[in-house]
């Protein structure tokens, strides 16, 4: 019988074999891959119009810790994108974890948290809010991921646009997001579209 770590080399090899040959097609693979130990990943995401936030926790092994939506009114994909990091480091301080790296589909909303956003910005008290988390004690980083590789957050984004509740924290994953967790879980790829 395998375990499970033999498992995932196995599938890691047949999605380096299936990868090359996609590679010559120019597909970009893309999946999910949990932190290293000690880490928790967030990903977090929002959506416009009747906006949603969104995000979920997982642990190195991949398990869920933690998962969130809400509603954020009307609003731009990039205010409910940074509703989205704002809540979902929220949520991980007070639930005590030290070590997060938060990744975003929003390349704008990564680079201006990482950069000296303009205090006319329109956004520029929810960044700074944001920003306030890094200088706190413990190891956090920002990256940017396709959206092809944040399809659990995006569920729950799009969760959140049709709650209208501020905020709704997820201790196990709902049933209906067993098949994206699972997918998330055995590293299943998406092609980048």
């Amino acid at each position: 019988m395998f375990s499970l770590s033999q498992f995932h080399s196995a599938y890691h090899m047949l999605l380096d074999t299936s990868s090359a040959k996609k590679h010559q097609q120019r597909e970009i693979l893309v999946h999910w891959l949990p932190p290293n130990s000690d880490f928790l990943k967030l990903n977090t995401d929002g959506n416009p119009g009747l906006s949603g936030l969104g995000g979920v926790m997982h642990d190195s092994c991949g398990a869920w810790i933690t998962g969130y939506y809400g509603f954020c009114g009307y609003t731009t994909s990039l205010h409910a994108e940074l509703f989205g990091i704002y809540n979902g480091l929220q949520i991980a301080w007070q639930q005590g974890f030290k070590k997060i790296i938060c990744k975003s589909d929003s390349q704008l909303a990564i680079d201006l948290i990482l950069g000296d956003v303009n205090s006319f910005h329109l956004y520029h008290p929810l960044i700074l809010k944001i920003q306030n988390f890094i200088n706190l004690q413990w190891d956090l980083s920002f990256n940017h991921l396709y959206r092809e590789g944040n399809q659990i957050a995006d569920w729950l984004a799009k969760e959140g646009s049709s709650s209208l509740q501020d905020l709704t924290i997820l201790l196990q994953c709902p049933t209906s997001l067993f098949s994206d967790y699972f997918a998330d879980f055995m590293v299943h790829s998406y092609v980048r579209s």
